[in-house]
């Protein structure tokens, strides 16, 4: 189990889904994000993990930017397809990112 890559996804997601510190949460999830996910991880065994690529995506929301969260939130919904969380915020930024010139 890779447990760098899932103790900084964890930090993202309770940094950023909390807003107690979303550059902060935008880092760690950078640190993770560029981890290979590992033979063994536990990423797609249990829905409370959070990939660092859907917090990323939820973190670009927050902060505005709806076209940077689509290409993290697709890279998201490709590692894990069935988990609606991912479906829901991607469309919600698919959307909002029309809106944006």
């Amino acid at each position: 189990m890779d447990s760098t890559r899932a103790s900084d996804e964890t930090l993202a997601w309770i940094l950023i889904s909390g807003e107690l510190d979303i550059d902060a949460g935008i880092a760690a999830a950078a640190r993770a994000a560029a981890l290979p996910i590992l033979f063994g991880s536990s990423i797609h065994d249990f829905d409370h993990n959070v990939p660092a690529e859907h917090s990323l995506g939820v973190a670009w929301l927050r902060k505005g930017d709806p076209k940077k969260a689509v290409e993290y939130l697709t890279l998201a919904a490709s590692m894990l397809p069935d988990r609606d969380a991912i479906k829901r915020d991607l469309a919600r930024a698919r959307e909002l990112a029309a809106q944006t010139p």
